[in-house]
């Protein structure tokens, strides 16, 4: 299942690479790097909307009942939906920020964060996601092929790539309404209160990850201008194109996992999907630090020779970040131990945003990319501390 669901996210994962090699071949850097900057924009929002729902939601639908967790799910997202328009609107008013990239933004957030993949988690069928967003992958492939043709305006590329996912969203929302169903009555108000606050280490979690891995290319969109963006953008793009591994990896497994009562059973799945998560991203951090020159070349041509030296830089960051999928996402979040990730991020983004900030500033988006290895490696440090002294260690140096 594992290894069905990577090959699948592979696919998934290459195809928004040619997308954008097209649009880097044929866009000026400074329309790439606001394209970039609205889609991390959106990825901040969907993490708002989506409300850490892909991790409690198949934990409480383990536990009870499948229909009143899908419309407790439904009035979540619904509700952060509205307050997300409200603070888009008052963002709009007082930024500087071309008001319809932050209106594209929040709604393509919006429409991500309504995809209910915890549904997909919670019944082990993951791949019926993982080819819907592929199908979406290739239509947009197409647009951009036929932007960089000329047969469609550019102005039209962040319209249609919010309408092609909104679609999907609606289509997603749609067929777990016919399968599952829920009516009125299962719209409890206070069930949703009782959701929200129950969960706010979860989505506390999420906002602070969100400001330094989400909102990256907006903050140097911000910091250094569209072009720096543009750099950033595709230097993260290629590094972190090994995240689709990690969080498929994650998924898959979850499912799984909530489901095993016995600890030491859960500590050797954990182990296992640890060791396949390291192992894969040590050889890709290999693979680009020895061929990034030619792929960079390939994939974005001349104009972007930038991102060969941020990339060796950049690309040691997914060391502990494939650690820390192991450890925070798939283990401590399945133990309902949520506030041990976002301590140990409170204090890890608290130190290492300064020094973010410094280093880009004082060195370009390299001295970004330097200090976002630093805060991920930081982070990974407090939550392994706080994991030991908690008891909560899951990896064995063996393992069956």
């Amino acid at each position: 299942m594992l290894f069905r669901n990577i090959i699948f996210s592979g696919l998934r994962t290459i195809v928004p690479f040619l997308s954008l090699s097209l649009l880097s071949h044929s866009l000026s850097r400074d329309f790439l790097g606001s394209y970039a900057a609205m889609l991390s924009f959106a990825a901040w929002i969907f993490l708002i909307v989506e409300f850490g729902t892909n991790i409690s939601a198949p934990r409480l639908a383990n536990e009870g009942s499948l229909n009143n967790i899908s419309a407790l799910v439904f009035s979540v997202k619904f509700l952060t939906s509205i307050i997300v328009m409200i603070f888009g609107l008052v963002f709009a008013l007082f930024s500087s920020f071309p008001a319809d990239t932050i209106f594209y933004g929040i709604i393509l957030g919006i429409a991500q964060g309504f995809i209910p993949t915890w549904f997909y988690i919670y019944k082990d069928r993951l791949h019926i996601i993982i080819m819907a967003d592929f199908v979406v992958q290739i239509s947009i492939l197409l647009i951009s092929f036929f932007i960089s043709i000329e047969v469609i305006d550019i102005k039209f590329l962040i319209p249609l790539y919010v309408v092609l996912f909104s679609l999907y969203s609606l289509i997603a929302n749609y067929t777990v309404f016919l399968e599952n169903g829920f009516k009125r009555s299962d719209f409890i108000m206070s069930e949703v209160f009782r959701f929200s606050y129950d969960s706010r280490g979860l989505i506390l979690n999420r906002i602070v990850i969100s400001l330094y891995t989400a909102l990256n290319s907006f903050i140097v969109y911000v910091l250094l201008g569209a072009s720096a963006a543009a750099v950033f953008s595709n230097s993260e793009k290629l590094c972190k194109a090994i995240n689709v591994v990690n969080d498929t990896g994650v998924k898959s497994y979850y499912g799984k996992l909530i489901k095993i009562s016995e600890w030491e059973k859960k500590k050797y799945l954990v182990t296992r999907l640890g060791f396949i998560l390291l192992f894969l991203n040590l050889l890709y951090v290999i693979i680009l630090r020895v061929f990034g020159s030619p792929i960079v070349d390939l994939l974005f041509g001349q104009q972007y020779d930038e991102v060969k030296r941020v990339i060796t830089v950049y690309s040691l960051v997914m060391i502990p970040i494939s650690i820390m999928y192991a450890l925070g996402s798939f283990w401590l979040n399945s133990i309902g131990r949520e506030d041990v990730i976002t301590v140990s991020i409170l204090v890890s983004v608290a130190i290492g945003i300064p020094f973010i900030l410094f280093f880009g500033m004082r060195f370009g988006v390299i001295g970004y990319a330097l200090g976002v290895v630093m805060l991920e490696s930081l982070n990974l440090l407090i939550m392994s501390i706080q994991t030991v002294r908690s008891g909560l260690w899951p990896f064995k140096f063996s393992i069956r």
